[in-house]
């Protein structure tokens, strides 16, 4: 995991990697779409996965003005993932009570 912030635009950037199972290319633009969930390989775990963890993440991420993109993805290489988050410091930080 790396974390980085762009102090001129005010955007803080977040890139997680995994050595997990990775995502194939055919399925890279689909995979932030609910309800889907690719096991592309025997070792995946068969749990009650439903697709949405990436759509819903996504969504969060957009609410905070960002955004949640796979960088890349190989099959059996694992994923990388950003996470782009506006960040604008305040002028003023509410006080303690």
């Amino acid at each position: 995991m790396t974390i980085d912030f762009d102090t001129q635009r005010q955007i803080l950037k977040i890139e997680i990697a995994d050595s997990g199972v990775g995502i194939a290319p055919e399925h890279h633009q689909l995979i932030f779409n609910p309800f889907r969930s690719f096991r592309n390989s025997a070792s995946y775990s068969t749990g009650n996965n439903v697709g949405l963890g990436l759509s819903q993440s996504r969504d969060f991420a957009r609410l905070l003005g960002g955004d949640l993109t796979l960088k890349e993805s190989l099959p059996g290489k694992g994923s990388c993932f950003q996470l782009w988050i506006a960040a604008q410091a305040p002028d003023r930080y509410p006080e303690c009570s």
